[in-house]
């Protein structure tokens, strides 16, 4: 569980339908087989990433956390977005636990 799961308690996420709908995503994600293909992260991957890298920068932190991941999946339209309070800055009084 690592600080994950209270950082998602934390703004208000239903964790049981959280769990439903990433194995959903999990087992329509295409699968690869055989040698020869490099994964690459999707692009959506790629801008929850720099967005997080954004907040990092914002909050003037030296690397990318669970806060900064949480707060840039506000900002990106995903699903996961329907299951997670509206409010990112929710996020920043209960990251407090933690970063210590």
């Amino acid at each position: 569980d690592g600080n994950i799961r209270p950082c998602f308690e934390a703004v208000g996420c239903r964790l049981s339908q959280l769990d439903t709908m990433v194995e959903a995503e999990l087992r329509q994600l295409p699968k690869v087989s055989g040698g020869g293909a490099v994964p690459q992260p999707s692009g959506e991957l790629q801008q929850v990433l720099f967005a997080a890298g954004e907040e990092a920068e914002t909050m003037k932190d030296d690397y990318i956390s669970t806060e900064h991941l949480l707060l840039a999946l506000e900002k990106i339209p995903l699903n996961l977005r329907q299951i997670v309070n509206h409010n990112p800055q929710s996020v920043i009084p209960n990251s407090a636990f933690v970063n210590g």
